[in-house]
């Protein structure tokens, strides 16, 4: 059986750094948080001069009363571009990462920067401390769990996601639970993974729903449990998101799950390469899953042809194509 990468979107999931490419290293992507949507009234438009605005916005706040009501969206307004300052300061030590490596080539590579978060997670500590009842909680916890996540404090993270994730009104709700199963995944943590994906996948639609179908339907294929695999990856194909950033992310996913689609229904059984009950039950088990999902039958059964060729089964390869010319409309 050929060795399968997980995808990982761009955009989408936070990393590092991407490898060099032809000696060239990548510039990481913008570290802009979130859903904006949660609180349009906190991150405004970004300013030019992003360390003019957090000096004026520290200054703002430090002249307001304890007890000022305009106090709580001041700090979170600071936390959102101070995380900006981080993120242009982190992008323009990359550009001279860059030039390093390119002007010493046969030098030692100098240090690679990383992301200073101390000031944006001290202002959302303070935030999480000061205003218990404040609005935008939940996009705090998000924004403070993300750069936990960024300096691998994943457990730290997971504890913010997973407040999140329990929050029914919270419309970042989604995203915890997609980001908190994404950490166990991740940690090979099949059970933890399942528990906060399975949840997800049961909101209404969000384009955080093709991602938990996606990797809930890895978690199934990785924990043996191919029935289960086999629902989630067709419904991730078949589902008609309304959703326009569900529908393009869904569409990504597409190959990666119609492969693995494929690579299930094949099976790694040698035995099926022979005449006999074997490969009766496995051609009986294609055909029932074809007529079950008749828009996905000739492109997925056709790919297991194809696999059971590479795993050398060509009698077994025949065989589905038979199917595939036998019962074709």
């Amino acid at each position: 059986m050929p060795t399968h990468l997980l995808l990982i979107i761009s955009g989408v999931l936070a990393g590092p750094a991407p490898p060099p490419v032809d000696g060239r290293v990548q510039k990481p992507q913008a570290f802009i948080v979130l859903s904006r949507c949660a609180a349009p009234d906190v991150a405004d438009a970004r300013p030019d001069d992003l360390v003019a605005a957090v000096a004026a916005a520290r200054a703002a706040l430090d002249a307001l009363p304890p007890a000022d009501p305009t106090a709580p969206r001041l700090r979170l307004r600071l936390a959102d571009l101070q995380i900006a300052a981080a993120n242009d300061a982190l992008n323009r030590a990359y550009d001279a990462y860059q030039r390093a490596l390119e002007q010493n080539p046969d030098a030692p590579p100098p240090a690679e920067p990383g992301l200073d978060i101390a000031a944006p997670l001290a202002t959302l500590d303070a935030f999480l401390r000061d205003y218990p009842k404040a609005p935008h909680r939940d996009l705090a916890l998000m924004w403070r769990g993300w750069l936990r996540q960024e300096k691998g404090a994943d457990d730290l993270a997971a504890a913010d996601y997973r407040v999140v994730g329990a929050l029914k009104a919270s419309p970042l709700r989604a995203e915890a639970l997609f980001r908190l199963g994404n950490l166990a995944f991740h940690a090979d943590r099949l059970a933890d993974a399942r528990a906060a994906l399975k949840p997800l996948v049961a909101l209404p639609e969000s384009p955080f729903t093709p991602l938990g179908l996606y990797f809930l339907g890895w978690v199934d294929y990785r924990d043996g449990r191919s029935a289960d695999a086999l629902t989630t990856f067709a419904r991730l194909v078949e589902t008609r998101f309304t959703d326009a950033d569900a529908a393009e992310r869904a569409a990504l996913f597409r190959p990666e799950a119609v492969e693995y689609l494929a690579i299930v229904l094949a099976g790694e059984d040698d035995a099926v390469d022979a005449p006999g009950a074997k490969q009766k039950r496995h051609l009986a088990a294609l055909a029932r899953w074809g007529a079950a999902h008749p828009t996905l039958r000739v492109e997925v059964l056709g790919r297991v042809a194809l696999l059971h060729d590479e795993l050398g089964h060509a009698r077994a390869a025949q065989a589905v194509r038979g199917l595939l010319a036998r019962d074709a409309p």
